[in-house]
């Protein structure tokens, strides 16, 4: 017979276990599959401050926001966990949260479905100022390629604010609300509010799968170039510029880089909290191209090739790949860069061609410099002479049209309507009609590399230019893993 105390104990027990919700996510661990080590399966993620933006208006005491992420992993996921980050980034350095936030968030699959999302067992999660959290895993099936929605409620005191950083796509039904006053609207609508940004989480990771995931998390570091400055669109999932349409459909990614920013500006002391997330969202992969902005600001070669190899050392010795892209000119033109003729090379280091800082870097980066992975020439696939012939710190924007045909062979829809691959001499641009533009050059290039770089099977993809991997390419798996 059981002692009184021991009965009394159990019916504490008993009371507790039915105070419990019913729809206690956290208890909803995914039934059967594959149990693992996190995985990065979202698209669509970016840092807290991303293209800028920096913190609420201090007199709005909480906000509403639905982002749309795509389940990238290649397979069912059943299981998983949210990443949330309590600080942000600007152009120069990155910035502590002003204060902790309190988040309750849902994830939505299918549509109008909702499945709450816990912290250690409680619906309200709590993010200490400069944190990256991770949620509890929390049972659901999402098939691959799915659309599922986050939907996160920020709570703060009076006066207080939270970080901000989702542009809202509502063609992808997003939306964010912001109010003084503002209720927990996670499981009903959000009525949208045009002009806020979003607060959203980081990273999505899957934790339990219906098979072995695709483990080809990316992200991209860089500036305005990665970022997708005057890209406009976005893909199905979520991601722009030339880096996130190559991962788009293959692989996870995460958009970190920031308009205006220079490798100077991330060297390590400058990147330890987004260093936390990388590692929080177990990224494989991660893409930079900063530079530009440095040759712009009068940066020597020496100074900048010595800021990237910091960089990239740090990420190396964190378990990540690390991958850097050349360079492209900076020009202006006469008629819209229509035609390479009518471009002026900028002065100060865009000019010299080889002997300049620009080219002095790039060959530098040619070279693939310890401890790069790898680098992607992307500078050689838009940079012609003033024929409009490819040449190798040529200087001027690759042109195309009726006459001039496709010199690159990743030119898409080359012909027709006379096109261009920037509009602004700086940036990789949609352009034209149709998949014209230097955004789209530099995509299809960056497929065949994502491919590569991850073993992916590329009969996947229908293109129609393949590189072949490098001779060493075993080799420097193996120094990976190391």
């Amino acid at each position: 017979m059981l002692h009184k105390a021991a009965l009394a104990f159990l019916a504490l027990v008993s009371a507790a276990l039915q105070a419990v919700p019913a729809d206690a996510g956290m208890l909803q661990r995914g039934v059967g599959g594959i149990a693992q080590t996190p995985v990065l399966c979202s698209s669509r993620t970016n840092d807290m401050g991303w293209n800028g933006y920096a913190d609420s208006n201090g007199s709005d005491t909480g906000t509403n926001s639905k982002i749309a992420i795509t389940n990238e992993c290649g397979t069912t996921g059943t299981e998983w966990s949210l990443v949330y980050s309590n600080w942000r980034v600007n152009t120069t350095n990155e910035q502590s949260g002003t204060n902790p936030l309190t988040v309750t968030a849902k994830i939505e699959f299918p549509s109008g479905t909702f499945t709450q999302v816990y912290c250690n067992g409680s619906i309200s999660c709590t993010i200490p100022v400069d944190a990256n959290l991770v949620t509890d895993p929390v049972g659901l099936t999402i098939p691959a390629g799915s659309r599922f929605w986050v939907k996160t409620f920020v709570s703060v005191n009076a006066g207080e604010k939270w970080p901000l950083g989702y542009l809202i796509s509502t063609t992808q039904s997003e939306a964010v609300h912001s109010s003084n006053g503002e209720a927990d609207n996670t499981g009903s609508t959000i009525s949208n509010q045009a002009g806020v940004r979003g607060f959203g989480p980081t990273a999505v990771l899957g934790t339990k799968f219906a098979a072995s995931p695709s483990h080809c998390g990316t992200a991209g570091v860089g500036d305005s170039i990665v970022m997708g400055a005057t890209d406009g669109n976005i893909t199905t999932q979520g991601n722009t510029g030339w880096l996130g349409r190559a991962v788009s459909g293959h692989c996870p990614y995460i958009n970190m880089a920031l308009t205006g920013t220079k490798a100077v500006d991330n060297v390590p002391a400058n990147f330890a909290r987004r260093l936390g997330l990388l590692k929080a969202a177990h990224v494989v992969n991660v893409v930079g191209n900063y530079g530009h902005n440095d040759v712009n600001g009068g940066r020597t070669a020496a100074q900048i090739e010595g800021d990237i190899i910091s960089i990239a050392q740090s990420l190396r010795d964190n378990g990540m790949r690390v991958i850097w892209s050349t360079i492209t000119s900076k020009t202006t033109t006469t008629d819209a860069w229509a035609t390479s003729a009518n471009q002026t090379v900028a002065t100060g280091g865009f000019s010299g061609g080889a002997g300049g800082v620009r080219g002095t870097l790039n060959a530098w980066l040619r070279g693939t410099p310890s401890p790069l992975r790898d680098v992607w020439d992307m500078a050689s696939l838009v940079e012609v002479d003033s024929s409009n012939v490819l040449t190798q710190d040529g200087g001027r924007w690759i042109s195309y049209n009726a006459g001039v045909g496709a010199p690159s062979p990743y030119l898409t829809n080359a012909g027709g309507t006379s096109t261009a691959a920037t509009t602004d001499g700086i940036h990789p641009s949609v352009t034209g009609t149709g998949t014209t533009g230097g955004v789209y050059i530099l995509r299809d290039y960056g497929i065949t590399k994502i491919y590569q770089l991850n073993e992916l099977d590329l009969s996947r993809w229908s293109g129609r230019h393949l590189l072949q991997p490098p001779a060493n390419d075993n080799a420097e798996e193996v120094a990976d893993a190391a």
